[in-house]
């Protein structure tokens, strides 16, 4: 196919989902031929621009990747539009052109998503589930999570992956350079309350 969206908040793996593409797709020195790159602003960008940056012919015979950033932004009409044009891609089959839009949410009810979920061009980019949260502590911010601490964070947080990952981050942001702080006083920055148990 030639039309995909990168869906999700997992940000880490979309960009290396693209550099995958962008060292694959673009040669070296062909980037301001061969790749086109769209920051969504929605009072400004629409599916017409996104269109015909995809509609432009690949300088000599090469390949054309156009990435567009923040595609959540896009209106109604403007996705409208471009569900329309990826249903033609996928018909067409274009040899020498792939569109990449990244979208951290999507509105389920919208006919751009039924289209793309039909045409199978999402490309799952949510966050991996936290399933240890003491592991992901040391990996991720080498700081080490008490049993008790571990009890508390979950309490304060829950289990949501975003939430967990942004409020470790700024527990680990709390503490500095110090592997722990006694008596759990990081958590105290948690969810707006204090509840003992440590790092």
């Amino acid at each position: 196919g030639n039309f995909y969206v990168l869906l999700g908040e997992d940000h880490t793996r979309a960009e290396q989902l693209l550099e995958t593409l962008r060292a694959r797709l673009v040669p070296p020195g062909m980037e301001d031929f061969s790749l086109e790159t769209i920051t969504v602003d929605k009072e400004k960008n629409g599916a017409g621009e996104i269109i015909g940056a995809a509609e432009t012919i690949p300088f000599m015979g090469g390949y054309r990747l156009v990435i567009v950033r923040h595609g959540e932004e896009l209106d109604s009409e403007a996705l409208e539009a471009l569900s329309e044009y990826a249903q033609e891609t996928f018909e067409k089959k274009r040899p020498d052109m792939l569109l990449i839009i990244v979208m951290s949410a999507l509105d389920k009810r919208l006919k751009f998503t039924k289209t793309i979920q039909k045409l199978g061009a999402i490309i799952d980019c949510e966050p991996e589930p936290i399933r240890d949260l003491r592991e992901y502590a040391k990996k991720h911010f080498n700081k080490t999570l008490t049993p008790d601490g571990e009890r508390a964070f979950s309490e304060i947080v829950g289990s949501d992956t975003r939430k967990v990952a942004a409020e470790m981050e700024k527990v680990s942001l709390y503490t500095g350079d110090r592997g722990g702080i006694p008596g759990g006083g990081g958590m105290g920055i948690c969810g707006g309350s204090h509840i003992p148990g440590g790092w």
